[in-house]
């Protein structure tokens, strides 16, 4: 997505070349190259690449629901974190490089 600037239409070209052809110049595409993945790319056009991605946020959604791991967090530790975003949400520059 990032290397075709979130162009869908260009996303899926690369994604059908990649598999059609196997000529691929994309490391991260060499990696997917498993049976489910070269049939879902070869026939993949841009509903199925939105559908993809709606599925894959649901999922993410799921995995990063805070409420699931509320036992595990240290509460002085997340009193820190908040004072902290409390700090520099006033103060942006301390989000830059001091470099």
């Amino acid at each position: 997505m990032i290397a075709r600037n979130y162009d869908l239409q260009e996303v899926v070209k690369v994604c059908q070349l990649c598999f059609d052809d196997g000529a691929c110049n994309i490391e991260e595409m060499k990696e997917m190259r498993e049976s489910n993945m070269i049939a879902f790319c070869q026939n993949l056009d841009i509903d199925n690449l939105k559908r993809w991605a709606l599925m894959f946020m649901e999922d993410c959604s799921e995995i990063c629901n805070v409420s699931h791991y509320t036992k595990m967090v240290d509460p002085a530790l997340a009193e820190y974190n908040l004072r902290l975003r409390e700090l520099r949400r006033p103060n942006p520059w301390l989000g830059k490089s001091l470099h």
